[in-house]
């Protein structure tokens, strides 16, 4: 029998998540994008509910295209939060078009992708053992998390920016009983 981690054996969808997606390494900067604004509407929902909507969500949303939603309008916010199946909540809303502006920016201004900069950072962080230590995670979150801030970007707490680096598989969230680790 597989052995997941116990928030993926609450139904069908999330094991397959699990299985499937979770933590697995992501290093194209628009799925990280995408994942991002996943992880900001997930903010005091369950996780469940996002994988639910997700389709809604990216429809709704140009598909998570940074240059689209950096240029989104009080009208076109007004008409997503008027369709089914997304999660109406405007500071969320307001919050992943505002980050797509800040993404955009650092396009414009040459800077390194996102997932080049994680990407060394943890090989920084992992050169002496692969699997980083608690301690490392910590240091690895809070550094991800001050590089959002210069950025200007909003609702990348700890929580946001963490469950970002497990979800892209920057850092490993699995728990130990399960067979991931093993």
């Amino acid at each position: 029998m597989t052995q997941r981690c116990a928030w993926a054996n609450k139904s069908a969808l999330l094991m397959h998540y699990h299985d499937e997606e979770w933590g697995r390494p992501v290093v194209d900067d628009d799925l990280l994008f995408k994942q991002l604004c996943l992880q900001i509407f997930q903010t005091g929902l369950s996780w469940s509910l996002i994988l639910q909507r997700r389709d809604a969500l990216s429809n709704a949303l140009a598909q998570f295209d940074v240059d689209t939603l950096a240029g989104f309008t009080q009208r076109e916010k007004q008409m997503y939060l008027n369709k089914n199946g997304v999660i109406a909540n405007p500071r969320k809303l307001d919050a992943i078009v505002h980050n797509a502006q800040c993404w955009q920016e650092t396009r414009h201004e040459g800077l390194a992708p996102l997932a080049q900069l994680l990407l060394l950072q943890a090989d920084y962080q992992t050169d002496e053992d692969p699997k980083m230590s608690a301690e490392a995670v910590c240091t690895f979150t809070g550094q991800t998390r001050q590089k959002f801030m210069d950025w200007s970007m909003i609702w990348v707490g700890p929580g946001v920016t963490r469950n970002l680096l497990a979800a892209t598989g920057f850092i490993d969230g699995h728990e130990v009983t399960c067979d991931a680790n093993k």
